[in-house]
């Protein structure tokens, strides 16, 4: 096969990663113990790392052992260890067959232990990486093998109605009585039936509960009074097990009771643990501890246990897709509420348990709403809250074991759920969302954020990538999208979705097992023709992770936000962000953290130092809410009502809300409490004096993370040129950024790792001004070193300057492309390296088929667009070269140049004379190649890479993994993403300059 004759290898392993065995307990910013590496070269904690799939124990552990070693060569700090098992075969959206016996190879077992878990273990030392476990399997990570009947296992309350007429009487058994054991039994009038989904109404007065007039049979005798309604009805509610699989077993295979068929006959099993796995309760300390003695007792043992404190970095949660059919229950959650609200639940289950819980499986139920204002949600928010509460308890509970182990514990916590998000990411080491079900969401990110940095958190993580619809189609640039984004939002870490198990897999086509039935991307890893340049985006990753984990992040507003059901849309003006303000987002229970306090008036001074809080009109209070808020404005801190004062309560307790509406009133007075209009926000908050840490002035929305790292007396600030929908060469932006602070200014380019002083700014005594052009979609890092003396800039950039660099402390240097014309690159010989699969798809053993074309270009355009050739299903990698006199003729004061792609498809990599170019940002592609041209002809490689999606379209029906097929949730075909435009697509220009130094 062709290759470049300037080796790929001598960019694809970039560094040697720097490692330090032990990470710890400790979850807080500015831990010492961590070894963190150098902005140029970040260490293995600091890195992104990716989410590992294996198909099921059955695979080569020499094939685990290799995608180790490859992720390491490609710059990830490690890798989360998933069991996929068909996402754990009882979703009707993934059907497929079960192409090995799990009776043998399921998860959880000795064999997955010994073949998989411990092969993994040690490739990751052997590459001094990091590894996180999936505490669970399948679709999840919450399930273990366990005894069908485990009290510790997930519950769920099953309710039974029957309607009584008005005036009647009912004498006989309880409906659905031996379902399991009773819950509560009651009674309520109906004064209006719903129609279609439309709630029913109850008489609040008429709810009564008659558990205790049932006996021991399940008989009960009762007389309805005559009153104004359409009828009573008698509720029945019990205690059950969901019996929710995260993988289903052998016998369910056998049986067919699940969307995952039996691909070949599976044995009967030896034990539990050899029979698929359940899903435990997260309500409970006991179902914490289920899968915590099945990880000490069978996992955490022999070679793992060895290099448990040398590698292990966390044990991991997905987010919550474990969903009870009818309600969200466990045995203990009566007794819970009624300590926590003074009433009891049991007669306001009606009105709580609604069915329609989870994306399937759930049941439908009637549907009950009360005759009060609040159609009865006050009792529903008190159980929600009791949820949450319960839910806090397990998560802690699961960190305390991991910290034993001197692990962590990461986590998805609450979304998908009615929960307190914000109230639960304290309760985890290592908090993580995600891109996909944040919507790629700047402000969701910052809901999630915001308790994360009140609670100290070093590490706030995405799964980041999972894009509906684009199954090997996924550009890296796309992906950086997620990836920047989400770093604007506060995110500091990445694991991307993710890495599938290269090596052969039954039932399976070219190019290799995928997840999903191909209905997200991405499959990551050598079968990409891009591989060997993912070393460069990590790297760009790492850097900016390097930075966001440095020292603590700064924010200057807080938002109030009390909900449980995240993350939740909001409007803000659009002047707020344009200022430059950051804001992050905190519950009231959040109030409750030790760093919650206000010194200097500010808000966690240790932590955000907000300058300000802002309570909308339309924010739900809670009593001890209003109670902080209280005491926040006494203290000092700016209260801003944006709106007016909020009048809407949380929970059953009508003299706490009219004590919530006292409190907010009484402090309307205070200088330092202001109402204001939501709309020119940004101008109001001005008009009071608290201003963005880093004020900005731009014709484009930048979004700034700021991050102050005392120990080092650095600051650093990261900006965003949000380019969303915009197509290049549109959304690069001009503007200016002041920083509140003074010292030296530096620029930290992450591509290159370079570090180069800032030679074009204004200061005053406080701040430091710089202008900047920043691409669309792209980021810049400042640094700003206190302490060391600088003197103002005289730099000035002249209309045709490329670059202004500081040469010594009263010169500096320009490079100017006056009286110098862009050369345009050409003609181009182009040779295609095409990847195409063998002539069997199944016929599948980890190797492609590689053929080459050569071609000659004129013009530079997509290979499906070069005039005379059939390359629309090509894919693969590109190999572009041609010469460039230098210098130009007539143009000998030319000191250098720049080379610019303009935006990369994909992947490029530039050789100049044979030497490697620094990397290149894709969505601005200009590099310096002044240092590499000498005079006479020089040679210009350009290496491309492309997504597979074009070669793979054309046998798109026929992909397969484990037998099952591209899918639409189960329901038809999902069709291919469209054919992309691969190669060079815009001209490659030279732009010759001369170095010019001012000053003296």
């Amino acid at each position: 096969m062709v290759r470049s004759v300037y080796p790929l290898t001598a960019a694809a392993v970039l560094f040697v990663l720097p490692f330090c065995h032990g990470l710890g307990t400790n979850d807080q910013v500015n831990n010492p113990k961590i070894p963190y590496g150098s902005f140029n070269n970040p260490s293995a904690y600091v890195r992104p790392k990716w989410r590992y799939w294996i198909p099921d124990a059955s695979v080569d552990p020499a094939g685990v052992a290799n995608d180790v070693a490859e992720a390491a060569a490609q710059g990830a700090g490690g890798l989360e260890l998933f069991g996929y098992y068909l996402y754990g075969g009882t979703n009707p959206a993934y059907p497929a067959y079960v192409p090995t016996d799990w009776a043998e190879y399921g998860w959880g077992t000795d064999v997955w232990k010994t073949k998989i878990q411990d092969t993994a273990v040690q490739a990751v030392n052997d590459n001094d990486l990091t590894i996180d476990f999936a505490l669970g399997v399948g679709f999840g990570g919450a399930g273990v093998p366990s005894e069908y009947d485990d009290p510790n296992l997930e519950r769920d309350i099953q309710p039974f109605y029957l309607n009584v007429s008005i005036g009647g009487s009912f004498n006989g058994t309880l409906p659905g009585w031996g379902t399991g054991p009773l819950i509560s039994a009651s009674t309520g009038l109906v004064i209006s039936e719903g129609v279609g989904n439309a709630a029913s109404v109850l008489s609040t007065s008429s709810l009564t509960e008659v558990t205790h007039q049932v006996n021991a049979e399940g008989q009960i005798s009762l007389s309805f009074p005559n009153a104004t309604g359409t009828h009573y009805i008698l509720a029945a509610y019990y205690l059950i097990f969901t019996h929710q699989r995260e993988q289903v077993g052998p016998l369910d295979i056998n049986s067919n009771t699940f969307p995952a068929k039996a691909g070949v006959p599976q044995s009967q099993p030896a034990s539990f643990r050899n029979n698929g796995s359940n899903v435990w309760d997260h309500f409970t300390v006991g179902g914490a501890q289920l899968a915590i003695n099945y990880w000490n007792k069978y996992l955490f043992t022999g070679t793992t246990e060895k290099l448990l404190k040398k590698v292990g970095n966390y044990v991991w949660e997905d987010s919550i897709e474990f969903f009870p059919k009818y309600a969200w229950w466990t045995p203990d959650l009566p007794n819970i509420f009624q300590q926590k609200h003074g009433y009891s639940i049991n007669k306001y289950l009606p009105i709580i348990v609604r069915g329609r819980v989870g994306f399937v499986n759930s049941f439908e139920v009637p549907l009950y709403i009360t005759d009060q204002a609040d159609t009865g949600m006050s009792y529903l928010e008190d159980y929600r809250q009791t949820l949450t509460d319960m839910y806090s308890t397990y998560l802690q509970t699961m960190g305390d074991w991991a910290n034993s182990l001197g692990l962590q514990y990461s986590a998805q916590p609450s979304y998908n759920a009615p929960f307190d998000m914000l109230a639960n990411i304290p309760s985890v080491n290592a908090p993580e969302t995600e891109t996909l079900g944040f919507s790629h969401n700047i402000d969701n990110f910052r809901q999630f954020s915001g308790p994360a940095n009140l609670a100290g958190k070093r590490v706030i993580s995405s799964e980041t990538g999972a894009n509906f619809g684009i199954a090997y189609a996924e550009t890296i640039p796309n992906l950086l999208w997620d990836v920047k984004r989400a770093f604007a939002g506060g995110v500091n870490t990445h694991v991307f979705h993710g890495l599938p198990y290269s090596g052969y897999y039954p039932n399976t086509t070219w190019p290799g097992f995928a997840g999903f039935d191909f209905e997200y991307c991405e499959m990551h890893g050598p079968r990409q023709p891009a591989w060997d340049f993912y070393g460069e985006f990590f790297n760009y990753t790492a850097r900016n992770q390097w930075v966001l984990q440095t020292g603590t992040p700064k924010v200057d507003i807080a938002f109030y936000l009390k909900a449980v059901s995240y993350p939740v849309g909001t409007s803000l003006p659009t002047d707020f962000q344009a200022s430059g303000y950051t804001y992050e987002y905190l519950s009231p229970d959040n109030f409750a953290l030790p760093a919650a306090h206000v010194a200097n008036n500010v808000l966690a001074p240790e932590r955000q130092a907000f300058k300000a809080l802002i309570v909308r009109a339309n924010d739900t209070m809670t009593v001890d809410g209003a109670k902080y808020i209280e005491r926040f404005a006494h203290q000092g801190l700016p209260v801003v009502f944006a709106g007016g004062v909020p009048t809407q309560f949380w929970g059953n307790d009508p003299s706490g809300a009219a004590g919530v509406n006292v409190t907010l009133q009484s402090i309307k007075s205070l200088k330092n409490v202001h109402t204001v209009p939501i709309a020119s926000l940004a101008a109001s908050l001005a008009s009071i004096g608290v201003l963005p840490r880093a004020q900005i002035n731009a014709n484009g929305t930048w979004y700034a993370q700021w991050r102050e790292d005392t120990a080092n007396a650095m600051t650093y600030v990261m900006l965003y040129n949000d380019g969303a929908g915009i197509s290049f060469p549109g959304g690069s932006t001009t503007g200016n950024v002041t920083i509140a602070t003074t010292g030296a200014p530096m620029l930290y380019d992450a591509w290159t790792g370079e570090i180069t002083p800032i030679a074009a700014f204004t200061q005053t005594s406080t701040s430091i001004t710089i202008p900047l052009t920043i691409a669309g979609n792209q980021t810049v890092i400042i640094g700003i070193k206190h302490g060391k003396a600088v003197k103002p800039s005289t730099a000035t950039a002249p209309p045709n300057a490329l670059a202004i660099s500081a040469v010594s402390a009263n010169s500096y240097s320009v490079k100017s492309t006056e009286g110098f014309a862009p050369i345009t690159l050409g003609p181009w010989n182009l040779t295609i390296e095409a990847w195409s699969p063998p002539a069997d798809l199944y016929a599948f053993n980890g190797s492609t088929l590689k053929t080459n074309t050569s071609y000659t270009l004129d013009t530079l355009v997509s290979w499906r667009h070069i005039p005379n050739t059939n390359l629309t299903n090509v894919s693969g990698r590109g190999y572009y070269t041609t010469t460039i006199l230098w210098p130009p003729a007539g143009k000998d004061k030319a000191a250098g140049a720049i080379i610019d792609l303009g935006s990369i498809v994909h992947f490029a990599r530039v050789y100049v004379n044979g030497a490697l170019v620094p990397p290149l940002d894709p969505v601005l592609a200009r590099a310096d190649i002044g240092a590499y041209l000498k005079k006479g002809i020089n040679n210009v490689e350009v290496v491309v890479a492309t997504t597979l999606i074009n070669v793979v379209a054309p046998f798109w029906s026929q992909q397969r993994s484990s037998g099952g097929a591209p899918t639409y949730f189960g329901n038809g075909v999902l069709g291919p993403a469209p054919i992309q435009d691969n190669g060079l697509i815009y001209p490659v220009f030279v732009q010759p300059y001369e170095t010019i130094v001012h000053g003296n």
